[in-house]
């Protein structure tokens, strides 16, 4: 096998590897961090209200 090869195939090994914990996360884990993601968007709502913004694209911006 020549050099080449071999880091490309080395290469595929190191991205499978990487992506494969991530497609074992549980339902529940999952549900966990949807959780987790809204209360943190509604905290972030919450704040930006409170300085009398408004979210647009995830940021607070002020009100004309």
């Amino acid at each position: 096998m020549t050099s080449a090869r071999v880091a490309a195939v080395a290469l595929v090994g190191m991205l499978l590897a990487g992506t494969t914990p991530g497609c074992s996360t549980s339902p529940a884990q999952q549900e966990a961090i949807r959780q987790a993601w809204a209360e943190r968007d509604a905290e972030r709502e919450r704040e930006c209200r409170r300085v009398n913004g408004f979210i647009v694209a995830g940021s607070c911006l002020p009100r004309p």
